[in-house]
């Protein structure tokens, strides 16, 4: 739900380079991917997802942190921590048909972000393994 989040900043504001951690975390309620009183959506913006800080419980590698608590989409060529290595990119999408590019933030067909009905389909159809996967959603 991070990256979904994430990629939808980076749809509506192209020009940006990076986020901070409250406009990510203001995302995922505004879509309803979490509540405000959730506590654990921080340490997956600040860790978990976060291709080059050393991994915690979470090895995924969807984030690049630009500066201290600014994010980005993670890119194939990013540098990340050696202990993420191997690690997949999309987490338990991994195997999803429907998945735009991970890697890239960019869906391979239409040279561009995911739109939102893409987004939205991808959400609805991995709503049970929401809770199982902590990507900090209700």
């Amino acid at each position: 739900m991070v990256w979904i989040a994430t990629t939808l900043l980076h749809r509506e504001r192209p020009d940006t380079t990076d986020f901070s951690l409250k406009e990510i975390e203001a995302r995922l309620v505004l879509e309803g991917l979490t509540d405000d009183t959730r506590r654990g959506v921080y340490p997956h913006l600040s860790v978990h997802s976060v291709a080059n800080r050393p991994p915690n419980t979470g090895r995924y590698r969807m984030l690049f942190e630009t500066g201290p608590s600014r994010r980005r989409l993670f890119r194939p060529g990013d540098p990340y921590h050696p202990k993420r290595e191997g690690e997949d990119r999309a987490g338990p999408w991994r195997d999803s048909q429907q998945l735009p590019s991970v890697a890239s933030g960019r869906d391979p067909d239409a040279g561009d972000l995911p739109s939102l009905h893409t987004l939205t389909r991808i959400v609805k159809e991995h709503a049970d393994e929401r809770q199982v996967i902590g990507f900090g959603v209700v």
